[in-house]
């Protein structure tokens, strides 16, 4: 894959696999890989949604259309 192209990526669901989990969690995987941009995170509760987003340095999202 050209090094100059990135994939995007959007985590949904902000969980402990999507963002918290110590052994790992999507969010930093994306933010690890050379051919990802993570551009932000989806959940339904604010208070996580934000918290993650915050920690990942990426916009939070309440769904998928806004």
């Amino acid at each position: 894959m050209n090094k100059k192209l990135k994939l995007k990526a959007l985590i949904i669901g902000a969980g402990q696999a999507g963002s918290f989990r110590k052994e790992g969690n999507h969010a930093a995987s994306f933010n690890q890989c050379p051919y990802t941009e993570l551009m932000g995170i989806v959940d339904i509760d604010p208070i996580v949604r934000k918290k993650a987003a915050k920690f990942h340095n990426v916009d939070s999202f309440s769904n998928l259309t806004e």
